[in-house]
């Protein structure tokens, strides 16, 4: 136990105990009758902290006492903090401070630890006046975070055409681990494009190809869901293909592209466009197929 008295502190903190007098002195004290108590600021504490990063705060819990001096015996489980100090700067007030562990010594998850607080009103405990139980709750996150370029990708083809291949830039970093997994989850249709890698490390550049060239004629979606290697950080990326009705025995075929068209969506018009290149007759009809850029 640890004795909480303002000239006794420093001494009496070797011995594990404390006492905390309440104010008024003695005389009989006034009021509610009764022996001694005390009272506790708080129960739960909730810490959290991303793996690389520094220790939270120290909590701190304040523990008053009246009616007289109380002996408080304080212990802790130690999973996720060290332990506790005890500070007594007034006679009638002590601080039990929290020490939570160093995130990087801690594995990713929740850890749970409970202090116990019996309170007597003898050094010896032979009447405990009260117990507390606080419990400390601490989350050691993953941290980091995602960037990924382009953010989404939106492809449209005739039917028939397959789309050009589609390039994601992924970066992950500022978290416990560089690694990271992508999976493809489809609101729309199913097994319409692939993704040329599903794990990767630090930034990697994924392809992502439409895997048929005979869709129905419709609009189709899917989300990339990329997880980092903790499971705890995540992104996504929308993935929209349009397939629409194919241009058949057209006079005249007209793309429009300006300096913002995807090199990709690029490659795609050319495909299209390379099925009518120069001037040709078809039937009774003369196709000519010619590309220009809008630099608007």
């Amino acid at each position: 136990m640890k004795y909480f008295n303002g000239l006794k502190s420093t001494l009496l903190v070797i011995f594990s105990t404390f006492i905390l007098t309440s104010c008024g002195g003695g005389g009989g004290g006034s009021g509610g009758g009764g022996g001694p108590s005390v009272s506790i600021s708080a129960t739960n504490i909730s810490l959290s902290a991303d793996k690389n990063a520094a220790a939270p705060t120290s909590p701190v819990i304040t523990l008053t006492a009246s009616n007289g001096s109380v002996y408080i015996s304080p212990s802790s489980t130690n999973n996720g903090i060290n332990g506790t100090s005890l500070y007594c700067p007034f006679t009638d007030t002590c601080t039990l401070e929290v020490q939570p562990r160093q995130p990087s010594s801690l594995a990713i998850g929740t850890y749970t630890d409970t202090i116990s607080l019996i309170a007597c009103s003898d050094n010896a405990c032979n009447n405990v006046i009260n117990t507390f139980s606080v419990i400390v709750t601490y989350v050691i996150s993953e941290g980091g975070s995602f960037t990924t370029t382009p953010s989404s990708v939106s492809v449209t083809t005739p039917q028939g055409i397959v789309a050009a291949a589609q390039n994601i830039n992924v970066s992950y970093s500022g978290g416990a681990s560089t690694s990271w997994v992508a999976n493809i989850n489809y609101i729309s249709g199913s097994n319409w494009f692939t993704l040329s890698q599903t794990t990767g490390s630090a930034t990697t550049a994924i392809d992502i190809t439409a895997s048929f060239s005979s869709l129905p004629v419709g609009n189709y979606a899917a989300n990339i869901v990329i997880t980092s290697n903790g499971g705890t950080v995540t992104t996504t990326i929308p993935v929209t293909y349009s397939v629409i009705e194919p241009r058949t025995n057209p006079e005249q075929l007209s793309y429009q592209v300006d300096l913002n068209t995807q090199a990709a969506d690029l490659q795609t018009v050319l495909t299209i466009l390379s099925n009518f290149a120069g001037s040709r007759r078809v039937g009774k009809r003369n196709f000519t197929s010619s590309l220009s850029q809008n630099r608007t």
